[in-house]
């Protein structure tokens, strides 16, 4: 029997472990990890058809620096558009005033 302080360890022979009760939770242990690998082996090689997922990662982080970079650009096109509009506005504010103003 473990004690409390040494914590789990594992021990794949647990076929070699005498107390039935230990044996017993080491064998269920021993399948659960052994079927976790094979999902896994399973999730990574078994796409459908589909590209592997490191494909998809590469090609999804491009695709969304395009669309960042599209949308950083437009809103610089946007920004310029309107401070020029602003600058108009101020030349025709300007040059209303000296028109109708007395200026010496």
């Amino acid at each position: 029997m473990r004690t409390p302080d040494q914590g789990r360890r594992p021990v794949w022979p647990y076929w070699t472990i005498e107390n039935p009760e230990e044996r017993s939770r080491e064998r269920v242990h021993f399948y659960k990890n052994v079927s976790m690998m094979g999902s896994l082996l399973l999730a990574v090689a078994d796409t459908h058809g589909k590209p592997s997922p490191a494909y998809r990662t590469r090609r999804g982080t491009r695709h969304a620096t395009a669309a960042t970079s599209r949308r950083v650009h437009e809103a610089g096109d946007t920004l310029h558009s309107a401070a020029d509009k602003l600058s108009d506005g101020v030349k025709d504010v300007t040059s209303t005033a000296r028109d109708h103003l007395p200026i010496g």
